[in-house]
């Protein structure tokens, strides 16, 4: 059983949007990338400058700990953001972030936060892990209003069949 958008949205931030294998159009690349010998176990790591989680079940991402955007998407042993792109992140980027991470029983949560959201705003950006769940569960919590976006970068090479316009 996993998180509920409902539990999370209501206790993380305002705004959220999930990126994963479940239901979000990229299903059928699931049953394209053959599964991982042995998944990488559930967990996060601090190395190089960046978090690495793992959800356990094949999914792993990589978040920038200086600018806190994710730098990697990766099913399966299978990148799925292409070499050579920005990184993936809120609207153009989170400026002066603070980034931690933290596991809390089945969770891992990584933060990237400022108080410098266009000059002088609060915002706070969450990804979030589920232990044995494909699926990187974001939110952002915007302290002044506003619209916020998320831009992610794909291999359209490996993601041929996803409608883009």
């Amino acid at each position: 059983m996993g998180i509920s958008r409902r539990r999370f949205l209501s206790g993380a931030a305002a705004s959220g949007v999930a990126l994963g294998l479940a239901g979000t159009g990229i299903d059928a690349l699931a049953g394209r990338i053959a599964p991982a010998s042995a998944a990488t176990a559930f967990g996060y790591t601090s190395s190089g400058g960046f978090y690495t989680v793992s959800t356990g079940a094949g999914l792993t991402f990589k978040i920038n700990q200086s600018t806190g955007g994710m730098t990697s998407l990766n099913i399966n042993g299978t990148e799925l953001q292409p070499s050579g792109t920005n990184e993936s992140h809120v609207e153009s980027g989170i400026p002066s972030p603070t980034v931690s991470a933290r596991q809390t029983g089945s969770y891992i949560i990584v933060t990237a936060a400022t108080s410098a959201w266009y000059g002088s705003g609060t915002l706070q950006h969450y990804y979030v892990a589920v232990s044995g769940q494909n699926t990187v569960y974001m939110a952002t919590y915007v302290g002044s209003g506003g619209e916020v976006r998320w831009i992610q970068y794909l291999n359209r090479s490996i993601l041929s069949d996803i409608i883009t316009a």
